[in-house]
Protein backbone atom coordinates (compact mmCIF):
# COMPACT_ATOMS: atom_id res chain seq x y z
CA UNK A 1 0.00 0.00 0.00
CA UNK A 2 1.51 2.97 -1.11
CA UNK A 3 1.33 6.72 1.49
CA UNK A 4 -1.49 7.88 -0.52
CA UNK A 5 -3.82 4.35 -0.06
CA UNK A 6 -2.61 4.69 3.69
CA UNK A 7 -3.69 8.57 3.95
CA UNK A 8 -7.09 7.69 2.25
CA UNK A 9 -7.72 4.57 4.53
CA UNK A 10 -6.82 6.43 7.50
CA UNK A 11 -9.57 8.77 6.58
CA UNK A 12 -11.98 6.72 6.10
CA UNK A 13 -11.66 5.45 9.53
CA UNK A 14 -11.74 8.86 10.87
CA UNK A 15 -15.00 9.22 9.10
CA UNK A 16 -16.45 6.62 10.65
CA UNK A 17 -18.83 6.90 13.60
CA UNK A 18 -19.05 4.35 15.67
CA UNK A 19 -15.52 5.14 16.74
CA UNK A 20 -14.77 7.15 20.14
CA UNK A 21 -13.02 10.58 19.96
CA UNK A 22 -9.79 10.71 20.75
CA UNK A 23 -9.34 12.63 24.83
CA UNK A 24 -5.23 12.16 25.17
CA UNK A 25 -4.93 13.42 21.62
CA UNK A 26 -3.60 17.19 20.72
CA UNK A 27 -2.75 18.93 17.54
CA UNK A 28 -0.18 21.90 17.21
CA UNK A 29 0.17 23.97 14.24
CA UNK A 30 3.53 25.56 13.24
CA UNK A 31 3.59 28.37 11.21
CA UNK A 32 6.73 28.83 9.67
CA UNK A 33 5.94 31.79 8.16
CA UNK A 34 5.69 33.43 11.50
CA UNK A 35 8.87 32.41 12.89
CA UNK A 36 11.10 34.44 12.74
CA UNK A 37 14.67 34.76 14.35
CA UNK A 38 15.78 36.43 16.45
CA UNK A 39 18.42 36.71 19.63
CA UNK A 40 17.93 33.61 21.88
CA UNK A 41 15.74 31.32 19.94
CA UNK A 42 18.60 28.97 19.00
CA UNK A 43 19.12 28.32 22.73
CA UNK A 44 16.04 25.94 22.38
CA UNK A 45 16.16 22.48 20.38
CA UNK A 46 12.85 23.58 18.84
CA UNK A 47 14.16 26.99 17.68
CA UNK A 48 16.97 25.13 16.10
CA UNK A 49 14.76 22.83 14.53
CA UNK A 50 12.31 25.46 12.93
CA UNK A 51 15.41 27.37 11.70
CA UNK A 52 16.45 24.11 9.92
CA UNK A 53 13.06 23.66 8.82
CA UNK A 54 13.20 26.72 7.46
CA UNK A 55 15.47 27.98 5.84
CA UNK A 56 17.14 24.24 4.68
CA UNK A 57 15.54 24.86 1.18
CA UNK A 58 16.76 28.21 0.62
CA UNK A 59 19.44 28.82 -1.92
CA UNK A 60 22.58 28.96 -0.18
CA UNK A 61 21.47 27.88 2.67
CA UNK A 62 24.26 25.33 3.69
CA UNK A 63 26.67 27.97 3.62
CA UNK A 64 24.60 30.29 6.45
CA UNK A 65 26.67 30.56 9.71
CA UNK A 66 23.79 29.79 11.69
CA UNK A 67 23.04 26.93 9.53
CA UNK A 68 26.71 25.45 9.64
CA UNK A 69 26.69 25.64 13.56
CA UNK A 70 23.52 24.04 13.53
CA UNK A 71 24.88 21.12 11.64
CA UNK A 72 27.71 21.30 13.88
CA UNK A 73 26.37 21.44 17.51
CA UNK A 74 22.92 19.44 17.09
CA UNK A 75 23.79 16.38 16.83
CA UNK A 76 19.81 15.29 15.65
CA UNK A 77 20.28 18.40 12.62
CA UNK A 78 23.38 16.50 11.40
CA UNK A 79 22.03 13.09 11.69
CA UNK A 80 18.61 14.30 9.87
CA UNK A 81 21.21 16.12 7.15
CA UNK A 82 23.15 12.95 6.84
CA UNK A 83 20.01 10.65 6.66
CA UNK A 84 18.52 12.81 3.85
CA UNK A 85 21.38 13.16 1.84
CA UNK A 86 22.33 9.29 1.83
CA UNK A 87 19.14 8.19 0.95
CA UNK A 88 15.97 10.51 -0.77
CA UNK A 89 18.24 12.70 -2.31
CA UNK A 90 21.52 10.95 -3.33
CA UNK A 91 19.29 8.45 -4.99
CA UNK A 92 19.10 9.76 -8.55
CA UNK A 93 16.63 7.00 -9.47
CA UNK A 94 14.61 7.78 -7.05
CA UNK A 95 14.26 10.91 -7.52
CA UNK A 96 13.72 10.23 -11.15
CA UNK A 97 10.80 7.72 -10.52
CA UNK A 98 9.44 10.35 -7.59
CA UNK A 99 9.54 13.02 -10.87
CA UNK A 100 7.90 10.93 -12.95
CA UNK A 101 5.28 10.42 -10.54
CA UNK A 102 4.30 13.96 -9.61
CA UNK A 103 4.31 14.53 -13.70
CA UNK A 104 1.85 11.81 -14.19
CA UNK A 105 -0.43 13.08 -11.98
CA UNK A 106 -0.41 16.80 -12.97
CA UNK A 107 -1.25 15.63 -16.43
CA UNK A 108 -3.80 13.14 -15.17
CA UNK A 109 -5.37 16.63 -13.56
CA UNK A 110 -4.89 18.51 -15.99
CA UNK A 111 -6.39 15.70 -18.34
CA UNK A 112 -9.72 15.69 -15.71
CA UNK A 113 -10.55 19.42 -15.58
CA UNK A 114 -9.80 19.88 -19.45
CA UNK A 115 -12.86 16.93 -20.07
CA UNK A 116 -14.61 18.54 -16.91
CA UNK A 117 -14.14 22.16 -18.70
CA UNK A 118 -15.59 20.04 -22.32
CA UNK A 119 -18.55 18.43 -20.64
CA UNK A 120 -19.27 22.04 -18.81
CA UNK A 121 -19.25 23.55 -22.63
CA UNK A 122 -21.41 20.59 -24.31
CA UNK A 123 -23.81 20.80 -21.87
CA UNK A 124 -24.29 24.33 -22.15
CA UNK A 125 -25.09 23.83 -26.31
CA UNK A 126 -27.52 21.23 -25.16
CA UNK A 127 -29.25 23.73 -23.61
CA UNK A 128 -28.95 26.18 -25.92
CA UNK A 129 -31.02 23.45 -28.71
CA UNK A 130 -33.44 22.94 -26.09
CA UNK A 131 -33.99 26.82 -25.74
CA UNK A 132 -34.17 27.25 -29.18
CA UNK A 133 -36.65 24.14 -30.23
CA UNK A 134 -38.90 25.66 -27.58
CA UNK A 135 -38.76 29.05 -29.40
CA UNK A 136 -36.46 31.73 -26.94
CA UNK A 137 -34.73 33.93 -28.73
CA UNK A 138 -31.02 33.93 -29.40
CA UNK A 139 -30.32 36.62 -27.05
CA UNK A 140 -31.63 35.43 -24.36
CA UNK A 141 -30.44 31.95 -24.87
CA UNK A 142 -26.79 33.64 -25.16
CA UNK A 143 -27.69 35.19 -21.92
CA UNK A 144 -28.10 32.27 -19.94
CA UNK A 145 -25.96 29.85 -21.57
CA UNK A 146 -22.77 32.22 -22.02
CA UNK A 147 -22.91 31.05 -25.50
CA UNK A 148 -22.37 33.54 -28.19
CA UNK A 149 -25.45 35.03 -30.68
CA UNK A 150 -23.25 33.09 -33.75
CA UNK A 151 -22.64 29.74 -32.14
CA UNK A 152 -26.32 29.44 -30.99
CA UNK A 153 -27.37 30.43 -34.58
CA UNK A 154 -25.08 27.31 -35.80
CA UNK A 155 -27.01 25.19 -33.39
Amino acid sequence: MDAYTNCAVRHVVLLTSDLAPLTDFIIHFIELPQFIHRDGVLSTAFGRWMYHIKYRGKEGAMEDPIMKALREDTSEVAEAERRLAGSFVADAELRDRLEARDKFRRTHLQLLHDAEQKGRIEQRRENARKMKRDGLGVTDIARYTDLSEEEIREL
